[in-house]
């Protein structure tokens, strides 16, 4: 990582230089300032920070990936792109949601919140709700798929494979023959 040793902005002109109110060595403003900047735990913390990424959009987008693309179904290469792009459209137009407000009654107008209880903290919480999600830019997408399709701008091909209904292709076994085969480790 690297630390920046002087300011970022150009050098200051001797006029901007004399024109700038400057704090002045051993004034109590200065010392105090001092006192803050140079602190070692502050400097440790800081150092920890510039590296800090919070990754809870990254983690809502991995979500919808999976809504779009579920691990249990086979796609072929070009549904996946397909996909993997809608998941992008549709992320990309809601990930800016504000806050939802109460809409109606006494409370009108206010910040709504939902209570979870997270295992870690172990005990309630408040947390904000966003604005529920917009799905105008599907009419959009939908819109100029129609459009390119009438004017023959892009044809489409029908999918001819087969896709199984499960992962492994095989019909699944009886229950009665798996509950047979179930071996406890009390009734070895």
């Amino acid at each position: 990582m690297e630390w920046l040793h002087q300011c970022c902005h150009p050098r200051l002109t001797s006029a901007q230089i004399r024109k700038k109110k400057w704090l002045k060595p051993d004034t109590p403003a200065y010392v105090a300032l001092e006192e803050v900047v140079l602190n070692k735990k502050i400097l440790k913390d800081i150092e920890k920070l510039t590296e800090f990424c919070h990754t809870g959009e990254l983690e809502v987008y991995h979500s919808e990936y999976l809504k779009y693309c579920p691990k249990r179904e086979h796609f072929s290469h070009k549904g996946m792109v397909a996909r993997t792009q809608l998941t992008a459209l549709d992320h990309n137009a809601n990930c800016g949601r504000k806050q939802a407000v109460i809409q109606s009654g006494p409370r009108a107008g206010e910040a709504r919140y939902k209570v979870s209880f997270p295992k870690a903290q172990k005990q309630s919480v408040a947390k904000p709700m966003k604005e529920k999600k917009s799905y105008a830019h599907v009419m959009v997408l939908m819109d100029t798929v129609a459009n390119a399709c009438e004017t023959g701008e892009v044809e489409i091909e029908p999918e001819t494979r087969h896709l199984p209904k499960n992962i492994s292709g095989n019909a699944p076994p009886r229950k009665q023959e798996l509950v047979h085969k179930h071996r406890s480790r009390f009734n070895r």
